[in-house]
């Protein structure tokens, strides 16, 4: 009987210790760079705003941030031009990537990042990374939009892309910092995903 109950308290702790470093592999941020200020020539021709959302095929947190950005793009009162930078290697083929065609009801293109040069040109070094650059080429915001990896909902990330969005420009003057991007990783320091 009493090696039962001891059994019995170590499953419970081990599920317990499990729960939490899973709740806290959900809230940590992925890592985040610099963007470039503005957007470099001869990326897009386009008079409208230039969305760019920086993907890995294989991240289970990209559903959520595509669903969270048709949800933001519904919403917005403004049209942009979206993108989305699918990273691919050597690698990956031969592995099923994730659907995004039925994710998004927006009409956007897709970009073959190959061995993520554009991700590491934009610094986005987490799969959810969000750039909108304005129709003056101008950065006005960068992060994630997601409150957490593989969850929908309101966040300040999402806030900030949708006042973005909206009005052109960043809700203030000051540059905003990044939103926590809450992805998989694209690149492991010293190689790739």
């Amino acid at each position: 009987m009493l090696a039962r109950t001891a059994l019995f308290a170590a499953a419970i702790l081990a599920a317990l210790c499990g729960w939490r470093q899973l709740a806290r592999f959900s809230a940590t941020p992925g890592e985040q760079f610099a963007a470039p200020a503005r957007l470099p020539a001869g990326l897009s021709t386009s008079r409208l705003p230039l969305l760019l959302v920086f993907i890995h095929p294989q991240c289970s947190c990209t559903q959520a941030t595509l669903e969270q950005l048709d949800q933001l793009l519904n919403r917005s009162t403004q049209p942009v031009q979206l993108v989305l930078a699918i990273y691919s290697s050597a690698a990956l083929r031969g592995h099923a990537p994730i659907s995004i065609a039925a994710q998004l009801r927006h009409p956007w293109r897709q970009f073959q990042d190959n061995n993520g040069a554009l991700a590491r040109r934009f610094g986005a070094a987490t799969s959810g990374e969000v750039l909108l650059y304005s129709s003056a080429r101008q950065l006005i915001f960068q992060g994630g939009i997601t409150p957490e990896r593989a969850r929908t909902g309101d966040n300040p990330g999402a806030a900030a892309l949708l006042a973005a969005l909206n009005a052109g420009r960043p809700r203030s003057s000051a540059p905003a910092p990044p939103a926590s991007v809450f992805g998989c990783p694209i690149f492991h320091s010293g190689g790739v995903v």
